[in-house]
């Protein structure tokens, strides 16, 4: 039967046990379980223990493949199976999606306000730039060494907020300067999927 990994972050590899069934009236000998491409982010581990008869009428055989793409976007193979005094090889399709977190935020320039004034709120726009899957925002918060001056609006962000592929999220930010005229600075560290 065919396996379809479906979305696998490159760089986290996702084991699969795979099975084979041997649905006959007659025993079946595997000779050797093969890839039809071993450069395309799938492996197969331990099979020894599948080489040999697999019984009659519900006989099974399992195996692990591991998919870890190497690229974004979609690969598909072939498990190959071969049987003794079989011609044709039984083959099955193994495909998954790769693809990388990828996100993208937006500057902030607040004009100048008055020593203990605040001034309207500006969005920071965080966008999934990925061309596959979704994000998971984990964290957001102020660098350490930002201006005092900066705060973040969370009241709307829960912490495992997803952000679909194209989608954005918006968190309001303040500025309130309380003490000294001049330039404040400040950085957002938004984490999400282990990417800053």
């Amino acid at each position: 039967a065919s396996h379809n990994w479906g979305l696998v972050r490159i760089g986290n590899p996702i084991k699969y046990s795979y099975t084979i069934e041997n649905t006959n009236d007659d025993n079946v000998e595997i000779e050797s379980i093969l890839l039809s491409d071993n450069n395309s982010g799938f492996t197969l581990g331990d099979i020894s223990g599948s080489i040999g008869v697999v019984k009659s009428q519900g006989g099974k055989t399992s195996f692990d493949i591991t998919y870890q793409p190497i690229t974004e976007g979609s690969s598909s193979i072939d498990l190959q199976v071969k049987l003794k005094n079989r011609v044709e090889l039984l083959t099955a399709k193994l495909s998954g999606i790769g693809f990388v977190p990828k996100i993208k935020g937006n500057d902030l320039t607040f004009p100048a306000t008055k020593i203990g004034d605040y001034a309207t709120p500006q969005n920071l726009v965080i966008d999934n730039t990925s061309e596959y899957g979704e994000m998971e925002i984990s964290n957001i918060y102020l660098k350490a060494g930002s201006d005092a001056a900066f705060t973040i609006d969370l009241t709307s962000y829960t912490i495992g907020t997803k952000i679909s592929k194209g989608q954005q999220l918006l968190i309001p930010i303040n500025f309130n300067p309380t003490t000294t005229i001049g330039q404040k600075n400040g950085t957002i560290i938004v984490e999400a999927d282990n990417t800053e």
